[in-house]
């Protein structure tokens, strides 16, 4: 079967334009032109592989075939033994019970989840060059956070802010995506 061929459908939830969903999308699409995006509730029938990504993904059960599904974790490290924060335990059992891959993008997350499935790979997150590059800038801060700031998230914020100049907008104050996002990492 040729990559013109192969049919990928992407699952992830994401209202923002550039969620992680959204750039693993853009690279399938590259790669495979039949590739398409669906939210995990939706999934089209019939597609070669379905590849769900941890965009606001929160608890929803994995639909697609286990034989055809790939997940993609950004966020399971908050699991690892080592924190505290295991809320989303069972939810993770379902997820690799229900896979025949875990790609991870935080080797705490491959660790933990290797003594769980057999088929876990670390690959750290990527970025799209075309729209995240460096620019030599004048620097402002010594912590950049672009994500959701609740529960321990906030509180180790609250923590990073007394030592340090600390670039953590909330989703409503600023921008996180795209030039602003850039010119805050490049600052």
């Amino acid at each position: 079967m040729s990559s013109s061929e192969f049919k990928i459908c992407v699952s992830f939830v994401g209202d923002r334009p550039y969620t992680t969903g959204v750039h693993i999308f853009n690279a399938c699409k590259k790669l495979y032109p039949n590739t398409v995006a669906a939210h995990p509730h939706a999934l089209p029938p019939g597609y070669d592989l379905y590849f769900h990504v941890d965009s606001g993904h929160e608890n929803t059960r994995i639909l697609s075939p286990k034989d055809k599904t790939i997940f993609y974790a950004i966020d399971d490290y908050q699991n690892h033994p080592e924190f505290a924060w295991n809320s989303r335990l069972a939810w993770w059992d379902h997820v690799i019970e229900n896979t025949f891959m875990f790609v991870d993008a935080f080797e705490y997350g491959t660790e933990w989840l290797k003594t769980k499935h057999d088929k876990v790979h670390y690959i750290s997150m990527g970025y799209d060059p075309d729209l995240y590059y460096y620019e030599e800038m004048e620097k402002k801060y010594d912590v950049c956070f672009v994500g959701s700031r609740y529960g321990n998230r906030e509180h180790l914020l609250g923590l990073v802010s007394k030592h340090f100049s600390l670039y953590a907008p909330t989703w409503d104050e600023a921008p996180t995506f795209s030039d602003s996002l850039r010119h805050a990492a490049c600052s």
